[in-house]
């Protein structure tokens, strides 16, 4: 949701958005993962339009057209705090990042791959959760893993500090 807009999913894989208090909602495909760039002014998810999933981002407004902006599959967008780069993950698992130009129309770079995530194929990752985050100024992130069993039989959790710094 993002101040008149809203996003939600159908229940059934349907992503759909909406203009309050209009309420006539447009559909945008079988996807998930939409996130509001934080200006108000994109929205980028995912969706499968022809088998895989895709990242596509567009302007905030309903109806308004999209843009492919991966190929090799991908999932779960984020943004950087500026709307200057938007990160997904790839079918490898790869964190991807492509520099975008925001305004009443988008434009934005082929995407780069930043790193190789623990993620090595997208099943390891298709589940309803986050599975990062993005530092506001895009220089560090944050992956979320399974509490590992340990030795004793306690769930351990590896904890990174100063990751801000």
């Amino acid at each position: 949701w993002q101040e008149n807009h809203l996003v939600f999913s159908d229940g059934r894989g349907g992503l759909w958005q909406t203009e309050l208090p209009d309420a006539h909602a447009v559909f945008l495909g079988t996807g998930s993962f939409a996130q509001f760039s934080r200006d108000g002014k994109a929205l980028a998810y995912n969706a499968d339009d022809g088998g895989s999933d895709e990242i596509y981002v567009q302007p905030a407004s309903v109806g308004a057209r999209r843009s492919r902006v991966s190929f090799n599959g991908g999932s779960k967008p984020r943004w950087k705090a500026d709307g200057s780069e938007l990160y997904f993950l790839d079918n490898g698992g790869r964190l991807m990042a492509v520099k975008m130009k925001l305004g009443s129309e988008i434009s934005f770079s082929p995407p780069q791959a930043l790193f190789q995530t623990m993620y090595r194929q997208l099943s390891e990752f298709r589940s309803s959760r986050s599975v990062y985050a993005v530092s506001a100024d895009g220089s560090k992130f944050l992956f979320f893993d399974d509490a590992k069993e340990g030795i004793d039989g306690v769930s351990k959790i590896p904890v990174l500090v100063n990751w801000g710094n």
